[in-house]
């Protein structure tokens, strides 16, 4: 149990809490194959989101790709680019008050997913 007070446009109340709650992970930093160069070849992540606001609350792989669940946690419009440097993709997203998106990212676009293929 925590309890954190702050201005309501805060907009790292969100995030906060979602670290917070998040269980401990452990993650290999070398590839398979012994090859411990590729570890250390710049430090590019996965999936990246510009901005504060737009939280990233699931990652999956999906039939041919991958899904992503974004989160406005804010009772105002916001906008965000998501960016995927391994698929080479980058996607413009704009969002209403406390809005989620679900999209699907492949190697060729990112669109937006129907719930019936979660």
């Amino acid at each position: 149990f925590r309890l954190t007070a702050g201005r309501v446009e805060d907009t790292h109340m969100a995030r906060g809490g979602l670290t917070f709650n998040e269980e401990p992970m452990v993650l290999s930093f070398f590839p398979k194959g012994g090859d411990t160069n590729m570890a250390v070849q710049g430090d590019v992540s996965f999936c990246t989101l510009s901005g504060d606001t737009v939280v990233m609350t699931a990652l999956k792989p999906a039939a041919n790709g991958l899904t992503v669940r974004l989160f406005n946690p804010l009772d105002q419009e916001t906008a965000c680019t998501l960016t995927c440097p391994a698929l080479k993709l980058s996607a413009a997203l704009t969002f209403t008050p406390y809005e989620a998106k679900t999209l699907k990212l492949t190697p060729d676009a990112c669109v937006p997913c129907p719930m019936d293929e979660l």
